[in-house]
């Protein structure tokens, strides 16, 4: 969900070392009908492309298309006040600034974010903890994964 952290997080992984992309650039969406959608040709090649671990971002349409892929799904959730205010305050993209934009986030808050969690392995509340500590909870949720 926009404004819930995900940049932030996909970039204290790269800056420890790990492969991390936020789909939100590079391409790898594109809008049709309305809709935006993962590039399926440009993620497929991501996600084939050997990498022992990978961290990817992103909140598409067709996600669901791609789950087979993943070993977890971690949503990265905080209440709509906090959202709002990151998305008013953020510098590094410009969605969430328009009243009309900010209406469609709630309204994916709604809509959307129940079946992200329905199919998620691990929510994190990002207005609880640090970027540092949603990192260190995803990697510890990996290291559990890998001994189980």
């Amino acid at each position: 969900m926009s404004g819930t952290g995900k940049s932030s997080v996909i970039k204290a992984l790269r800056k420890l070392g790990y492969v991390a992309v936020d789909t939100d650039y590079d391409d790898y969406c594109l809008e049709l009908n309305g809709k935006r959608l993962w590039n399926e040709t440009k993620i497929q090649t991501l996600l084939t492309s050997g990498h022992r671990l990978l961290f990817v971002s992103g909140c598409v349409a067709n996600r669901g298309k791609f789950y087979s892929f993943f070993d977890r799904v971690v949503l990265l959730s905080a209440p709509k006040e906090t959202i709002l205010e990151r998305v008013q305050n953020r510098s590094n993209n410009q969605y969430g600034k328009a009243l009309a934009e900010q209406a469609e986030i709630l309204s994916h808050l709604e809509e959307i974010e129940p079946l992200l969690r329905a199919g998620c392995h691990l929510e994190i509340n990002t207005a609880l903890f640090s970027v540092e500590d949603v990192v260190q909870r995803v990697l510890l949720e990996i290291e559990q994964r890998e001994n189980t």
